[in-house]
């Protein structure tokens, strides 16, 4: 029965992890975001106007991006902190771990996230352009809202590599990998960034 129980507990810690390692659910929840965003910004298109209630709904959906960033901020502060020591079963699941290093490494999720953001902007604005003298105070509202949540985008994508560099540093530390890493001040900073979008 020992046996048993050391058995699921080893498979079930080794699915955790792999599952932390690729942030699987914050990453699905970006993707999922960008999607309704997306959705969002094309239905704006059709309207003749905007009223007040859709206004409240944009500002909600737009505003749905900080918790979403500080969740994926928190899956890769936290990525290590229960499985450092964590022995793999099998090469496998240490080159997984390898894949999620580059990942990481180049930011792929965020630059994703940060030129898409960059994109709905553009095309809105280019929208609100073609408007000209018609544009109303509540279309106006939409593009404003849009664009204010831009200098959020870019601060997380900021943060994402500070992130991304206190994972590298544990990923040396377990590969025993000699590289120097301002891990201290990095730490001060993540920290104060979560705590401020708590």
């Amino acid at each position: 029965m020992n046996n048993l129980g050391n058995s699921i507990y080893r498979k079930t810690t080794t699915i955790a992890f792999l599952s932390q390692r690729f942030r699987i659910w914050s990453r699905l929840g970006m993707l999922f975001y960008m999607y309704v965003l997306y959705n969002m910004v094309e239905w704006v298109y059709t309207l003749p106007d905007i009223t007040t209630p859709q206004t409240t709904i944009i500002s909600i959906i737009v505003g749905l991006s900080t918790p979403l960033a500080t969740f994926y901020l928190k899956s890769g502060k936290e990525l290590y902190s229960v499985y450092a020591n964590l022995e793999y079963s099998n090469s496998v699941i240490a080159f997984i771990d390898h894949v999620g290093f580059v990942i990481d490494k180049f930011r792929i999720f965020p630059l994703i996230m940060l030129a898409f953001f960059g994109m709905m902007v553009y095309t809105s604005l280019m929208w609100g352009m073609d408007l000209g003298s018609t544009i109303s105070m509540q279309q106006a509202a939409f593009l404003t809202t849009l664009s204010s949540a831009s200098t959020f985008i870019f601060g997380f994508f900021i943060t994402t590599g500070e992130v991304n560099m206190k994972l590298e540093e544990v990923y040396a530390e377990r590969y025993n990998i000699d590289v120097e890493l301002p891990s201290k001040e990095l730490d001060k900073v993540v920290d104060n960034y979560l705590e401020d979008n708590k």
